[in-house]
């Protein structure tokens, strides 16, 4: 017992004299209760050797009884109201991370409304504020987020690159979300530029992990995703059908793999600037069916694969070329493999960390 205190103070004091001497980052993360800014906190927190803190913000009550029972402080604040940043001048810190945003997947939309303007004026004028907050807090480094949606019209031959022409459609329900995010990187870019920072914007794949977008919003439809219904498939024992052709491709990123590269651009303090993030290759849906089925099914019920081209699907996404992020900032995914990827995803549902904090189950 007395080796285990003195090895916590010993800890308690190199902790110290690392933050002193700045080897360790406090990070602010805003949005800290949205699906992958939890992954963040988490992941940050179990970093000893790097951050010193973490502040979390959010607007869902229910994650601040977790937030300090892991020691993170946790404060409500409205990105569209600057005032309300000023909660968190109490901190110092190093950088932030902004995953507060407006998504499609998550709104519910009357097709006789346009709500083009609360996009503008959460994803634009949010980080906007944010920005300013961390310009005049001597905050040199935010990292935020925008879509592969921004190319969404390429065919899937086309390899997309950073310098790649946008191609997005202006009528489908990604619209608003995609125009307000190119707008957002402009104003990224503007305060590197004019005031020296060191902003990050990742455009940003299918994020995949255990969270509240089993089911989500298409066109302001409530329906279950498409990897959901292969899972739950999969782990009743029943025949999944796979529409269109199998060789259809997807751009899926496991959400602690986006961790993973958010948390190698805050320890390099001079990267910025505008990144691809996903893997080398996008994953064939026949490929993922069959992952899922070598995870979920029981070996004595396990689903059988039924083809149906004659029912169209989605389609297949172009491949974001990630040669830049892995040369600037040394990205090296753990999960790029689909069958790790599903087993990770496994091991999640079990420990129920997540389905607790997002209410699902």
């Amino acid at each position: 017992m007395a080796t285990d205190a003195k090895r916590l103070l010993m800890n308690y004091f190199r902790k110290l004299i690392l933050i002193k001497e700045k080897k360790l980052m406090n990070i602010l993360i805003i949005g800290a209760s949205s699906f992958i800014g939890a992954y963040q906190v988490e992941q940050l927190i179990n970093t000893p050797d790097f951050v010193g803190g973490v502040v979390g913000t959010g607007r869902n009550p229910r994650f601040r009884d977790y937030y300090e029972s892991i020691g993170v402080p946790y404060y409500n604040i409205d990105v569209c109201d600057y005032d309300s940043f000023k909660v968190l001048d109490q901190y110092d810190f190093d950088a932030a991370v902004l995953f507060a945003t407006m998504m499609p997947s998550n709104i519910p939309k009357d097709d006789d409304s346009d709500d083009t303007a609360e996009y503008y004026k959460v994803n634009v004028l949010g980080t906007l504020n944010a920005l300013e907050y961390c310009r005049t807090r001597g905050i040199n480094k935010l990292i935020s987020f925008g879509t592969r949606f921004d190319c969404r019209l390429y065919d899937s031959n086309t390899v997309i690159t950073e310098e790649t022409p946008l191609n997005y459609s202006l009528t489908d329900d990604h619209a608003a979300f995609v125009m307000s995010n190119n707008a957002k990187w402009d104003v990224m870019r503007y305060y590197n530029e004019k005031y020296e920072m060191n902003n990050i914007y990742f455009r940003i794949p299918t994020i995949f992990g255990v969270g509240p977008h089993g089911s989500f919003y298409k066109d302001g439809i409530y329906r279950k995703s498409g990897i959901q219904i292969f899972i739950d498939k999969a782990a009743a024992g029943e025949p999944i059908e796979v529409y269109g052709s199998t060789d259809t491709t997807k751009d899926l990123l496991y959400v602690k793999d986006l961790n993973i590269g958010v948390l190698n651009a805050l320890k390099i303090p001079t990267s910025k600037g505008f990144y691809n993030i996903g893997y080398e290759q996008n994953f064939r849906l026949i490929d993922i069916v069959k992952a899922i089925i070598e995870v979920f099914s029981n070996d004595n019920n396990i689903s059988t694969v039924i083809q149906r081209p004659d029912i169209p699907n989605n389609g297949s996404f172009p491949l974001m070329d990630i040669t830049k992020l892995k040369k600037d900032i040394g990205f090296e995914p753990h999960y790029s493999n689909i069958v790790d990827m599903m087993e990770d995803y496994k091991c999640e549902l079990e420990r129920g960390l997540y389905t607790r904090l997002f209410n699902v189950y």
